[in-house]
């Protein structure tokens, strides 16, 4: 079991942030752990390097705005390094412009090429000190959400008030990641990578990535995320993203129903993480595994031009029914998605992987996840 601390270190690092269309709130608390390992960062507006095609005020631009949640192992620096530079990449590989205007038809490569282009950077630089992180991503615009991510933080999408996971959550005990990884000369040992790590995609850890010629993509470990893009309608509600220190608690079920009934009451998003992180924080250093990981949890509330007070009223009303239909085209998508081994992208709801269809085929409340104590084994 990982060590923990006599006392738990509960002070949180929390923010507000407020678009046109969205409400934005984060926090992130170091729990039981011995040190903060996750990092978080959020920007209203994605700068693209490159000037618009057609010239315009910059308050009449179309922003893209960008959140990301990253829970390292072994260390700090791989996370930090991700949250200080992951959306610089992104901008610069043209994730910055809205879909409806970007010149790239391909919603999902200038992200997959940034992640990588990230894992390089930290290789290059040799600035991992040989820790590892997950990297959860999300990107917003007037229309569109695009969903990216390596390892198992998660982001789950309340539709009507039914849960809908947006994120794959990458175990080594999944099929197709237990083939790459038998196929790049490694093994599953106890449901981890060579016996050591509890996760098949990560920024950094290049022990596990030293694979021959075989290239980022196909290593035993790879930092080629799972995307995920879709459409917004007016029955989404918010997004939750967050480490697996929430998830190992709470299903996703719990966690939108916990977070909709504090938005109901009028709560921030900002306030409602904070109710979140403490609701996981185990009660005793005893406790098990669970509640005893660094925690961080954003909210992106979905404004639909009606402001915060239409958030606060839409979750107010009864579970809806619509949810249903969402579910179960998420359900299609992704066994459409695993069967080609691609991107599948609807106008509806898109997913890549089995954890989506896992979701559906549960009702909308998939299992939490299993809880481990540390991510790498030494």
């Amino acid at each position: 079991m990982g060590q923990s601390l006599s006392e738990p270190v509960t002070a949180k690092e929390t923010s507000l942030k407020q678009t046109a269309n969205l409400l934005i709130g984060s926090s992130a608390m170091q729990g039981w752990r011995p040190r903060m390992e996750d990092a978080h960062a959020v920007h209203t507006r994605l700068s693209s390097p490159a000037p618009p095609a057609v010239p315009r005020p910059a308050a009449a631009q179309p922003a893209v705005t960008y959140a990301g949640v990253f829970d390292g192992h072994g260390g700090a620096k791989v996370a930090r390094y991700a949250a200080e530079h992951l959306h610089r990449r992104l901008a610069a590989a043209g994730a910055a412009a809205p879909l409806s205007e970007s010149s790239s038809p391909d919603a999902v490569e200038p992200i997959r090429a940034a992640f990588l282009e990230v894992d390089r950077d930290l290789r290059l630089r040799r600035a991992d000190g040989g820790a590892g992180s997950t990297a959860l991503v999300l990107l917003v615009d007037d229309s569109t959400i695009r969903c990216a991510s390596v390892g198992d933080s998660r982001a789950v999408l309340s539709v009507a008030g039914r849960p809908v996971q947006l994120s794959r959550d990458h175990h080594p005990g999944a099929s197709a990641e237990r083939a790459r990884i038998l196929a790049a000369g490694g093994r599953v040992v106890g449901g981890r990578v060579n016996g050591r790590l509890a996760i098949s995609r990560a920024l950094g850890d290049f022990s596990f990535k030293r694979s021959g010629k075989r290239p980022p993509s196909e290593q035993m470990v790879t930092a080629d995320p799972s995307v995920c893009v879709q459409t917004i309608t007016d029955s989404m509600e918010f997004v939750v993203m967050a480490s697996d220190g929430v998830w190992e608690v709470m299903s996703n079920q719990e966690v939108v129903s916990f977070v909709r009934s504090r938005l109901a009451r009028g709560m921030n998003p900002d306030a409602v993480c904070e109710a979140l992180l403490d609701h996981c924080l185990a009660p005793d250093r005893h406790n098990g595994r669970t509640g005893k990981d660094n925690i961080t949890a954003i909210i992106v509330g979905l404004l639909h031009g009606r402001g915060s007070s239409g958030l606060f009223e839409a979750c107010a009303k009864p579970v809806a029914a619509v949810a249903d239909a969402a579910v179960a085209a998420i359900a299609a998508a992704a066994t459409a998605a695993a069967a080609a081994g691609a991107v599948a992208t609807t106008a509806a709801v898109t997913t890549v992987g089995t954890a989506a269809a896992a979701t559906a085929a549960s009702g909308g409340a998939a299992p939490k996840s299993a809880p481990t104590s540390n991510k790498v084994k030494a």
